[in-house]
């Protein structure tokens, strides 16, 4: 029989120059297991049995660190290898110019590195340097512009919001409804499959400057979504641009007039939503209701959900009408995940923050 022998991770071989980290644990949370526990045992004898010499194990209780120099949090220069070019103070200084506001962040890296006193460091190392902090260069987010008076309306309801529901779990009873349209057909640059010397074959040619989206036949939509609730309905108007009316907008309501009662629900300021009809309707059949403030998509979480609805529709062209509908029905329930749509329930609160810390301007919601 031949017999194999495991050493413990904690017993150093003679190879080994130093006492690595999980030793220094394992010794320092014994000795204080022993010490919060009252149980009398000599230091030298945990020293023994992990073979290190008593006065490295009294030097280890000195510094109490079980950790190595460079893996210490915030304990300066790595003091291995040739000095870094780019120093923590340096990181530290291109961090501050971005946190300085939008002027710091359209700056390239060079120009980065140049506001922060930096030179003589290549392109490539700044780039690296900053990715390691997690910062990327990417397209900034694209936000229209409001005017002056449309920020202060904006300031207005975001302050009237937050005192009325504070806290996260106030938006629990609001439910959230919009209209969302889709095309039929491809709504984005195909990509096609061809061999070389086909480039300029009939059939994989895409024709340039077709009718805008609102001219082309489109399917429309309602929507509703709130805590634990979602809800999606297919309309016809009758009109290419699928402006809600107040007919049909009274229709879908009734629908769902049962799991309206409790809720308020939430509306923008579309005429099919504020007209005298449709307002003298919620008011017969007790709908409690709120208008959102105008231009601001960014305060109504459902604008979030068509977002990702839209890109599952988009990820294949469709040319037959009642398979895309069946697509948009089927990726409503399917890929949009209520327990998603429950955290914008609850990031309400910092929504209207936000707005206010942007004075009325359109945030990154």
């Amino acid at each position: 029989m031949v017999e194999f022998s495991i050493s413990s991770s904690f017993e150093p071989t003679d190879l080994q120059k130093h006492h690595h980290t999980p030793k220094k644990a394992a010794v320092l949370g014994t000795l204080h297991y022993l010490q919060d526990h009252h149980l009398r045992v000599r230091k030298g004898e945990i020293f023994h049995y992990f073979h290190v010499p008593q006065r490295t194990g009294f030097r280890w209780l000195a510094e109490n660190e079980p950790r190595r120099l460079h893996n210490r949090p915030d304990s300066g220069p790595d003091p291995r290898g040739r000095p870094r070019k780019l120093t923590r103070e340096d990181l530290q200084k291109m961090e501050d110019i971005l946190a300085g506001g939008f002027h710091g962040r359209i700056l390239n890296w060079q120009q980065l590195a140049a506001a922060a006193g930096i030179s003589e460091v290549s392109y490539c190392t700044i780039c690296q340097s900053m990715q390691d902090l997690d910062y990327h260069s990417c397209i900034a987010c694209d936000k229209s512009w409001i005017s002056p008076h449309m920020k202060e309306q904006r300031v207005d309801f975001s302050c009237n919001m937050l005192q009325l529901r504070p806290k996260p779990d106030d938006w629990k009873d609001v439910q959230f409804s919009d209209e969302v349209h889709f095309g039929l057909g491809p709504q984005r640059k195909l990509r096609i499959i061809r061999q070389p010397g086909e480039r300029y074959c009939a059939d994989c040619i895409q024709e340039q400057g077709q009718p805008d989206e609102k001219d082309l036949y489109r399917i429309h939509a309602w929507g509703i979504v709130g805590w634990n609730y979602k809800k999606l309905f297919l309309y016809e108007t009758g009109n290419k641009n699928g402006k809600m009316n107040q007919t049909i907008y009274t229709q879908l309501l009734s629908m769902i007039e049962q799991d309206l009662h409790g809720f308020v629900l939430e509306e923008d300021n579309d005429s099919g939503h504020t007209g005298a009809m449709t307002t003298r309707w919620k008011k017969e059949h007790g709908i409690q209701y709120y208008l959102n403030s105008p231009k601001s998509p960014d305060l109504s979480l459902i604008e979030n959900v068509w977002q990702p609805l839209k890109f599952h529709y988009n990820s294949e062209p469709h040319w037959d009408e009642e398979q895309a509908k069946q697509r948009i029905l089927h990726a409503f329930d399917h890929e949009i995940k209520q327990e998603w749509i429950n955290k914008l329930v609850l990031s309400m609160p910092q929504r209207l923050q936000d707005c206010l810390a942007r004075h009325g301007a359109l945030t990154g919601w």
